[in-house]
C-alpha cells in the first residue's frame, strides 16, 4: 500500500513466475550432471553458444537418486502454485521428462516455450554471481503498445522481462510462457535442471 496516496493493488490475476529457495545439498546431483555432460554434443536444440543440455535423451535427473530429497521438497511448491492458479483439483500431477542445462564461456539458451506442458520448472543448482538470468516474453507488452509509453527495461512496457536468480533457487511458471536465458559470460559453469509437469486428470496421453 502507498501510504500517502493509499493506493492499493488490486490486480484480480494471478501470479504466473513464483520462486523458492532450496536449502539442501546438491553437490552429488552436480558431480553427476558434470559426468553426464561431458558426452553430450553442444548446441542441441535451443542451447547456443556451446552450451549443453541432455534435453530428449534417455538418463531423467528427476529419476536420479541425487535429485530425490530435492524432488520430495519441490512436489508441495507444484501443489500449491496449481491451486494458486485456480486450476482443477484433485488432479494427479505428473513429471513427463526433465532435463539438465549447463552453460559457460557467452553459452546462452534461446526463446523458447514448453510446448502443451502446464508447468515449467528452472532449478539452479549450480550459479555463479554474473552467470547471466531467466527472461521471460513480455506477454502485456502489445497491450500497451498504442500508450505514450516510457519504456525501462524489465518492465510493463518492454518486451522481456528479467527474473534475477541465486543459486538454488526454483521457478514455477506455465508452460506457455515463452522465456530465453542470458549468456552466462563466466568460464563457470550455470547447471540447471528443468521438467514439464501435467496435471492428469480424466484423460490418458495417447499415441496416434
Amino acid at each position: 500500500m502507498d501510504n500517502e496516496y493509499l493506493l492499493q493493488n488490486a490486480d484480480p490475476f494471478p501470479c504466473k513466475v513464483w520462486k523458492a529457495n532450496y536449502p539442501g545439498d546438491l553437490s552429488k546431483a552436480i558431480e553427476r550432471i558434470r559426468m553426464e555432460s561431458i558426452t553430450v554434443e553442444p548446441n542441441r536444440g535451443v542451447m547456443k553458444g556451446g552450451g549443453k543440455t541432455n534435453a530428449g535423451m534417455e538418463s531423467l535427473p528427476h529419476t536420479w537418486p541425487e535429485m530425490s530429497e530435492f524432488m520430495t521438497w519441490m512436489a508441495p511448491r507444484i501443489r500449491e502454485v496449481w491451486r494458486r492458479w485456480y486450476l482443477t483439483e484433485p488432479v494427479e500431477l505428473k513429471i513427463w521428462k526433465s532435463w539438465f542445462n549447463v552453460t559457460s564461456n557467452s553459452a546462452y539458451v534461446e526463446e523458447h516455450d514448453h510446448g502443451g506442458s502446464h508447468i515449467a520448472v528452472s532449478f539452479y543448482l549450480k550459479k555463479p554471481k554474473g552467470s547471466g538470468n531467466i527472461e521471460y516474453r513480455n506477454t502485456e507488452q502489445p497491450m500497451w503498445v498504442n500508450y505514450p509509453r516510457n519504456i525501462v527495461k524489465g518492465k510493463a512496457n518492454d518486451f522481456w522481462c528479467e527474473v534475477e536468480g541465486d543459486e538454488h533457487d526454483i521457478l514455477i511458471f506455465p508452460g506457455w510462457l515463452s522465456h530465453r536465458v542470458q549468456p552466462n559470460p563466466l568460464k563457470e559453469q550455470r547447471i540447471v535442471f528443468s521438467c514439464n509437469i501435467h496435471g492428469v486428470t480424466e484423460y490418458s496421453p495417447v499415441l496416434i
